[in-house]
């Protein structure tokens, strides 16, 4: 499961990573990628793969912070 929780106006996003959960602010997000129903979040520091879909992940981010754009960027 994936939590999306305010923190001191920060955003973050607890994310499954091998034997528990690594914390991401969502300020640290280049981009998120659709991979059929997973998403791959992109930071500098790596990648994630989420087992949820990329519709389900935008609806909870903040469309102040996240744009969606057409698959053709």
């Amino acid at each position: 499961m994936n939590l999306i929780r305010p923190d001191s106006s920060t955003l973050s996003i607890f994310v499954p990573f091998k034997d528990g959960y690594e914390r991401i602010f969502t300020r640290d997000i280049l981009f998120a990628k659709a991979s059929g129903s997973y998403t791959l979040i992109q930071t500098e520091s790596g990648s994630f793969l989420l087992s949820t879909n990329l519709g389900k992940l935008s609806e909870k981010l903040t469309q102040a912070t996240f744009l969606r754009v057409h698959k053709s960027y």
